[in-house]
């Protein structure tokens, strides 16, 4: 009977200690698998970080490029205005009167709403 007890006492001791070793064994697996999701998630987030980088610097230069249009057409626009201007000084004095005059009747409506 004493011999029974310690094989029962033996075979609960191994059994404990497998039970111990597989609970580490899965402790270990899970830090690991919570490591690589962790490593992961950092990868993905420096990925979406580079996206949103990319996107701001195409706006950036789409407007930088947008800017330089405009300021190339009004330059044009300029140079065609004082080329006009020269060749018909007549005519640009009557567009600009009429053009104040328009402006300036617009105002004085907008006034006298108000009023």
């Amino acid at each position: 009977m004493i011999e029974t007890n310690q094989n029962l006492s033996n075979a609960t001791g191994d059994a404990a200690r497998q039970m111990s070793d597989a609970a580490s064994n899965m402790s270990s697996a899970a830090a690991q698998s919570a490591r690589g999701m962790t490593q992961a998630a950092q990868r993905e987030a420096a990925r979406l970080s580079d996206t949103a980088r990319d996107w701001m610097h195409k706006g950036t230069d789409s407007a930088k490029h947008l800017a330089s249009t405009m300021r190339d057409e009004a330059h044009v626009m300029g140079d065609k205005t004082q080329r006009y201007v020269r060749d018909e000084p007549v005519k640009s004095i009557l567009v600009a009167a009429a053009v104040g005059a328009a402006i300036t009747s617009l105002l004085l409506i907008a006034t006298r709403r108000h009023h």
